[in-house]
């Protein structure tokens, strides 16, 4: 039973494996920085059952672009499916304690379901992570609007195996792996474009969303400035010479991410 753990860089992917399989070689993340470089299989018996769990390179990575963990991820999906091993199931987890949705996130979460396709949904578990870490009122809240609005979680909601709270509790971890023993396994979306003539990453759908979308980046740099001035002005901050810095550092992070996206591009195409 192969199962692979998807979802932005610090949801707790590695910690989740880790908890289930006790291996005390894998490295947990303790910041936006991700542990997990490639994808990694990782081996373990439960209940007179094999299991394997995939771990997965995050989205938003500070080191790492999205096209570059996208082609990680695709290369390994394929040569599973090339070996005709297909994935009994995906855990994806997003953060409770992510105040909202983001437009990277969103474009992620985009991503991830054309890699799925509707046809894979029932093989797909969405859980959330970190409760306990901030009010439950606000963390229902945030859930409700996760797995209820269109064009985030929502529409996959139906179809989906089911959703759950992720905790530290290991009998809890281990159910989720347990719902797949019985999953009929169903290609990705994904390993069916690839195996086509002439496919690339960049032609298909999960590909084309991401390269896509290089404007975004920009508009979510503009928000997030905007958002950081007018704290400044809130907090009375009269520093111009520090307000100036600190614009031509957001300035110089987005050119450098903008240039690694569009040389991956070019590489992959």
């Amino acid at each position: 039973i192969v199962i692979a753990v998807m979802g932005i860089t610090g949801a707790g992917k590695s910690s989740l494996i880790r908890n289930i399989t006790r291996r005390e070689d894998i490295v947990i993340g303790t910041s936006l920085r991700s542990e997990t470089k490639k994808t990694i299989a990782y081996d373990f018996e439960h209940c007179g059952t094999n299991y394997t769990l995939v771990d997965t390179p995050g989205f938003n990575d500070t080191d790492k672009s999205d096209e570059s963990v996208l082609q990680d991820v695709v290369s390994w999906l394929s040569s599973q499916y090339k070996e005709k091993r297909l994935l009994s199931g995906i855990i994806y987890l997003h953060p409770i304690t992510q105040p909202r949705i983001q437009g990277s996130t969103m474009r992620q979460i985009k991503v991830f379901k054309a890699l799925c396709g509707p046809s894979f949904y029932g093989n797909v578990i969405l859980g959330t992570t970190f409760w306990g870490k901030i009010d439950d009122a606000v963390a229902k809240a945030r859930e409700e609007e996760l797995f209820s609005t269109p064009g985030f979680l929502g529409e996959m909601r139906e179809f989906i195996a089911r959703t759950a709270r992720v905790t530290q509790d290991r009998q809890c971890c281990l159910e989720l792996i347990e719902a797949f023993a019985n999953k009929e396994r169903v290609p990705m979306m994904i390993q069916k474009d690839m195996d086509k003539i002439d496919a690339s990453l960049a032609t298909s759908d999960a590909g084309k969303l991401l390269f896509a979308d290089e404007e975004s980046v920009r508009l979510e740099y503009e928000q997030k400035l905007k958002e950081e001035r007018d704290a400044m002005r809130r907090m009375e901050e009269k520093n111009e010479e520090a307000v100036r810095q600190k614009e031509a550092q957001r300035k110089r992070e987005v050119d450098e991410r903008l240039r690694r996206d569009r040389e991956e591009r070019e590489r992959i195409q």
